[in-house]
């Protein structure tokens, strides 16, 4: 009789207990990390690393997520890329993104902001309208809304600044010098740049999985600087680690999406497919 008592009396205590031991089991939030090396840092179908010489890669690429259980995410997500094509900075890009995930049933939605930063980086002595010369900061901010079904996936992008810093000065110096170009005309800045992609992700089995995508630019006031790029490849899972390939490419207009010259006067045609490479890990 007295044990039935003593179990009685400490039954809410122990309850409370187990709460507050699945509490601290579930802390309501996670925190991941990710670490990749790619052959080429590829952003929307354009290559983003290469040196002096002009050659793809490599990008060493990582990031921290944090994703609260009630659905509030951030991020942050770095990679080196081409003092060339990004020059005056430290040849790095710095993303900082933020938003809200809610599923139903097999749909999950995200609407979200994202903040590329590349430190130092900027365009100088251009070309002015007035005829005297101008500077422009390289960045961009973009808000954005996703929706995921299963394997298939849309996310929209909607860009608030000059897109990657192309203001009208940018736009109007626009013109590859290995061809017959010829400068576009003034048409004021690329605010309300937008970028629409379609992927699709299909698990073969727990190791292997097929992915694919296809997007599109539409860059404000500049019709000749839209371009349709995309991506086919796989990825295979073994360790915790992650090896995948894929063909990634545009067609970009080369008089327009280049980068250089460099210091030998050469220049890249930076949206011309090529096969990339990569191992990651997400811990």
């Amino acid at each position: 009789m007295k044990k039935d008592l003593l179990a009685l009396a400490l039954a809410p205590v122990l309850g409370l207990a187990a709460i507050a031991s699945a509490d601290e089991a579930s802390p309501g939030y996670t925190v991941t990390g990710n670490l990749t090396v790619a052959s080429d840092y590829r952003f929307r179908g354009l290559s983003q690393t290469f040196g002096e010489g002009l050659d793809a890669g490599p990008a060493i690429q990582g990031g921290i997520d944090y994703a609260s259980a009630s659905g509030f995410y951030l991020g942050n997500w770095d990679s080196t890329l081409s003092g060339v094509q990004y020059p005056n900075g430290s040849s790095l890009e710095m993303d900082f993104y933020g938003g809200y995930r809610l599923t139903a049933g097999d749909t999950t939605w995200d609407f979200g902001t994202i903040y590329y930063y590349y430190p130092g980086s900027e365009y100088t002595d251009l070309a002015s309208a007035t005829g005297g010369t101008s500077s422009a900061t390289i960045k961009e901010w973009e808000v954005y809304v996703s929706g995921t079904w299963k394997w298939l996936s849309a996310k929209y992008y909607y860009g608030v600044t000059d897109y990657f810093g192309y203001k009208e000065d940018v736009v109007a110096a626009l013109c590859n010098p290995d061809g017959a170009c010829t400068p576009l005309a003034r048409n004021g800045d690329t605010k309300g740049t937008q970028y629409f992609t379609v992927s699709a992700n299909d698990a073969v089995n727990d190791r292997l999985t097929l992915n694919a995508s296809l997007g599109y630019t539409w860059v404000t006031n500049y019709d000749d600087l839209d371009y349709l790029d995309y991506r086919v490849g796989a990825a295979w899972t073994v360790g915790g680690w992650s090896l995948g390939a894929a063909v990634v490419g545009t067609d970009a207009d080369a008089d327009y999406w280049y980068a250089g010259p460099n210091g030998s006067g050469d220049v890249k045609k930076i949206g011309e497919p090529t096969l990339v490479l990569s191992l990651g890990k997400t811990f």
